[in-house]
């Protein structure tokens, strides 16, 4: 694919759906589901992302948003960044990926990413049932997890666009398409950009940027043509208002490359974070992390 320079444009028609905000979180900063519960990891509070303070905990909620355990997994990190496999639920944790059996609480796994000197490790994508992916935002790697026989750690090796702070993950499986956000780093801000054939490639495989974008984007979902994100500091909030900058929920569709538009989904969110797409309730399971809530966007 050919580096693609978009024209970035702001929908003039915002649709604000219908939200509710859940109290009672430690700087959430994920949320995951199994169909029958949410989980909602908490880096913890003093906020301090990067801290072995033992602090961080995850919440496990009904999917009517009612808590039922504030601290059903404990004495973690900074918990940030989760996935389900079978009965594992995954964990990102300062400097490794932990796995616990999601019936039991029992730790099953604990993969280490010491030898890569990283202290945020942050997102956790499902390539499939035997690969996983997995950012590094302070050091600008993606690092892949392969489960079967035994587990293996390896860097991507990836040439064309650096990343910066490389935050967010979302898998296209059936165009073996890795879609990365960044957060931004050294004072430049991020944006969006993608990996193809990243399940069977071998070697080096080239990043390109998608559209030209500055934002420090966190949260990533893809579903069809479109990509949902969230921006703590978004050009689509700072472009509208002079007000302070303050983050939100937004939705792309890539069908309309390179003219890209930017919908806003939600009201201002302080530390929009990693998110999780109900696709049968219709709804976006939206942790803010500064304001210590989860949010309940409505998608229509």
């Amino acid at each position: 694919m050919k580096k693609i320079i978009g024209l970035f444009l702001i929908c003039q028609c915002v649709s604000i759906y219908a939200q509710e905000k859940l109290s009672g979180f430690s700087a959430p900063e994920s949320a995951v589901s199994d169909g029958q519960f949410i989980y909602v990891s908490n880096v913890g509070l003093p906020l301090n992302p990067t801290a072995m303070d033992n602090n961080g905990f995850i919440s496990k909620l009904s999917l009517n948003g009612e808590i039922l355990e504030e601290k059903f997994i404990q004495n973690l990190h900074g918990p940030k960044g989760m996935v389900i496999i079978g009965d594992i639920l995954y964990v990102t944790d300062i400097n490794a990926v932990l796995g616990f059996d999601i019936k039991s609480k029992i730790k099953k796994k604990n993969i280490s990413f010491e030898k890569y000197d990283t202290e945020f490790l942050n997102d956790i994508v499902r390539i499939n049932d035997e690969l996983l992916a997995v950012t590094s935002t302070d050091r600008n790697f993606i690092f892949t997890i392969k489960l079967k026989k035994g587990i293996k750690t390896e860097k991507v090796k990836l040439v064309g666009e650096k990343l910066k702070g490389p935050n967010g993950l979302a898998y296209d499986a059936n165009a073996d398409v890795l879609y990365v956000v960044e957060y931004g780093a050294d004072k430049e801000l991020g944006g969006f950009l993608s990996v193809k054939d990243f399940a069977k490639g071998k070697g080096e495989q080239k990043a390109e940027r998608l559209f030209t974008y500055k934002g420090n984007v966190d949260g990533l979902y893809f579903k069809d043509s479109v990509l949902f994100f969230t921006d703590w500091n978004s050009t689509a909030v700072e472009g509208k208002s002079k007000a302070p900058k303050i983050g939100g929920l937004f939705k792309v569709d890539l069908k309309q490359l390179p003219n890209v538009k930017i919908e806003e989904l939600s009201k201002p969110v302080e530390g929009p974070a990693d998110f999780f797409y109900d696709d049968e309730k219709k709804r976006i399971i939206l942790p803010a992390m500064l304001e210590n809530k989860v949010r309940f966007v409505d998608i229509k």
